[in-house]
């Protein structure tokens, strides 16, 4: 495909060592960006320093979420502590429960996604 022989030449998949979770938790306590496996994982990916891709599968999101949740609360971070008792099966697949305007919510969270993207590759 044209867009993986262009992205290869930019970007290169990153290691586990290079693409750690954790540095993501800050941003995930700030913006509150609570999206489920389903409506995230497989289509995005996110850069890290250095240049490194990561991505995630459905449940490997729901299990980054679930590790967020928990160390949030040991921080002090999180706003709905019942998160935290949450598993890597409610972020993958029953995240929209936890807001009744999830739907909404994700809809402008992945236009925003969208949009900023669109704009740094115009750029």
């Amino acid at each position: 495909m044209a867009f993986d022989r262009q992205r290869r030449a930019l970007y290169r998949d990153g290691s586990d060592d290079e693409t750690p979770d954790e540095p993501l938790f800050a941003f995930l306590s700030e913006t509150s960006l609570l999206l489920g496996g389903t409506d995230f994982a497989g289509d995005h990916w996110i850069e890290f320093p250095g240049g490194a891709l990561c991505s995630w599968t459905q449940r490997a999101w729901g299990e980054c979420l679930r590790h967020w949740a928990r160390a949030a609360r040991k921080r002090g971070e999180l706003h709905g502590a019942w998160l935290a008792r949450m598993d890597h099966v409610f972020f993958t697949y029953y995240a929209y429960t936890a807001e009744p305007r999830y739907e909404a919510w994700c809809q402008a969270a992945l236009e925003v996604i969208r949009r900023k993207c669109e704009r740094q590759l115009d750029e």
